[in-house]
């Protein structure tokens, strides 16, 4: 059998979304599209605390990790 007919007989691979359901493979860059749309009522000075916060917290447990001192993570959802 050629290579393109074992193509053919595979079944199409799916991939997940977001929500869960499955979706054909789509533009790698669209999540990006989903984020900004998610995001579109927030101030941009919003987000940027709270990613310099979350960034910090992430310091600081990293840094308690080297120094044998690690706190259990008490991430917030």
């Amino acid at each position: 059998m050629a290579r393109n007919e074992k193509d053919q007989d595979r079944k199409p691979s799916k991939s997940a979304s977001i929500n869960g359901a499955d979706t054909a493979p789509r533009d790698p860059f669209a999540i990006l599209d989903e984020i900004g749309e998610a995001f579109k009522d927030v101030p941009p000075e919003e987000i940027e605390r709270e990613v310099a916060e979350s960034v910090r917290e992430v310091r600081e447990e990293m840094q308690a990790e080297r120094q044998g001192n690690r706190k259990p993570a008490a991430h917030g959802v």
